[in-house]
């Protein structure tokens, strides 16, 4: 047999945040970090500078992927300096500001979100079956997260801190094991949190296969940007793929030239 050579795997720079703007949809109710402040907009401009280091050729977002000509627009605008500034989500804070600076022509929208997420039905569902310790585990894991970002809040940490700390192993970890517990609500002919699980899974897929889709082989680096819950998830699939291998931004961020 002759000797292969190794296909180069391409990277994907993975950036699980909170919601910048902060409008209060997650199951998680967090309080507002300080987007618009000095120390915070040069801490952005840093990573985006470093980020440009990096040097991805797409960026992809959790904007919904059926309305591409819309955020086509208003990315296109910001570029012109047409938009407010101050506008706090993610998405213009970060992923225009750094697009921007590597003069890509487009953000990509990849959110699928044709889901359901009936939490509350999964609400009803353990209290029907009495699964008042389940119900508190479940409870435990969003209090926790609720409790520990309030906490970074009082501690005055900064956003790269903050980012850091929404892609650590042990973050990530509790995101996913929330959806683990879930699988259990129910009896046995109640699949009511398999199916708010397979539901979260579906979207998630949805997304890696469009990030997929929408890469490549000249793409050698991308960037991802999504809720930190989603990355969680979403990680373990480019770790399972051959050709793909997932970075930090912590690492990104403390390169040096």
């Amino acid at each position: 047999m002759k000797n292969e050579v190794a296909k180069p795997k391409k990277e994907i720079l993975i950036i699980g945040t909170f919601h910048f703007a902060n409008p209060k949809l997650d199951i998680a109710k967090k309080n507002s970090f300080a987007i618009l402040d000095y120390k915070t907009q040069n801490e952005l401009t840093e990573i985006a500078q470093k980020i440009k280091e990096f040097n991805p050729t797409k960026i992809f977002v959790e904007w919904p992927y059926k309305q591409q000509t819309e955020l086509d627009s208003v990315y296109h605008l910001y570029k012109k300096g047409l938009l407010p500034p101050d506008i706090k989500d993610e998405i213009h804070q970060l992923a225009f500001r750094t697009g921007k600076l590597l003069q890509l022509n487009k953000i990509d929208a990849i959110d699928y979100n044709d889901t359901d997420f009936p939490f509350d039905k999964v609400m009803i569902s353990l209290k029907k079956n009495n699964q008042k310790e389940l119900e508190n585990h479940i409870m435990g894991f969003i209090k926790q997260i609720e409790t520990d970002f309030n906490s970074k809040l009082k501690e005055s940490i900064s956003l790269k801190e903050m980012i850091y700390y929404h892609n650590t192993k042990e973050f990530r970890k509790t995101g996913n094991q929330v959806y683990d517990k879930i699988l259990e609500t129910g009896n046995h002919t109640d699949f009511i949190g398999a199916y708010l699980t397979s539901e979260w899974n579906r979207r998630n897929l949805y997304m890696w296969s469009l990030i997929k889709k929408k890469t490549t082989n000249k793409d050698e680096r991308v960037m991802l940007l999504l809720g930190a819950s989603h990355i969680a998830n979403i990680k373990n699939l480019i770790d399972d793929t051959a050709d793909w291998k997932s970075v930090e931004l912590i690492d990104v961020v403390n390169t040096k030239k």
